[in-house]
């Protein structure tokens, strides 16, 4: 595993990917799909980025991460929210927004775990960012991110910490991670027997070999 420290510097259909994923779960059911996503969907994509935004609790603060997003971030990039739980004001919001905003509802009693992998399915971006905590405070945030990924060939994802996830044991926790769309055909989409979203994106993390992810510590572009 690479270190970083932050420098200062400022197709496959929705239905289909639901009833699969409804019908099988975890790690295999991951990689399989993604298999399929990276076989049979590329040419819908766009040289762009896709940001995943989760959204588990109604307590957080989506539609601002949505505007500071919106303000803060270069084009081209989609955007879709993966929604398990946020208040009604925010999915009123979301709907409001549609065209803009792509939102990835739970159904039944889907989790967060899921609706992410439903969310990465149907992203069309070449890269995708999944913000997992916090929302972007600078302009142009996902740059330095960029930048890392592209350094070197053999790198196929970055994550970054913040300075508030000091006291979290797991160095494979992250507030976001970028990667390049085509990752989730080599190594599957995130595991729902994983009992918790930290333990989730730990274990996908992990199953990159260290000399192919870099980490950049007390990255100070998401608050």
């Amino acid at each position: 595993m690479r270190r970083r420290r932050l420098k200062s510097r400022f197709s496959i259909s929705t239905r289909e990917v639901e009833n699969d994923v409804s019908h099988k779960s975890g790690y295999q059911a991951g990689y399989d799909l993604g298999f399929r996503f990276g076989k049979e969907d590329s040419q819908r994509s766009f040289d762009g980025t896709s940001i995943i935004v989760l959204a588990h609790s109604p307590n957080e603060s989506i539609i601002d991460t949505i505007q500071k997003i919106e303000a803060l971030t270069p084009h081209p990039y989609e955007l879709l929210v993966a929604d398990a739980g946020s208040s009604e004001t925010t999915r009123q919001y979301i709907i409001q927004r549609t065209g803009i905003v792509r939102h990835i509802l739970a159904r039944n009693d889907e989790g967060i775990i899921s609706v992410l992998n439903k969310a990465a399915l149907v992203a069309n971006g070449k890269k995708i960012i999944l913000l997992a905590g916090g929302s972007p405070n600078k302009d142009n945030w996902i740059e330095d991110l960029m930048v890392e990924l592209d350094s070197e060939a053999s790198i196929n994802a970055i994550y970054a910490n913040t300075t508030w996830m000091k006291d979290i044991n797991s160095r494979l926790h992250a507030c976001c991670l970028l990667f390049r769309t085509e990752l989730l055909a080599d190594i599957g989409l995130w595991s729902e027997d994983v009992p918790t979203l930290k333990e989730c994106l730990s274990e996908w993390l992990a199953r990159i070999p260290q000399e192919n992810r870099i980490i950049m510590e007390d990255f100070d572009s998401i608050s």
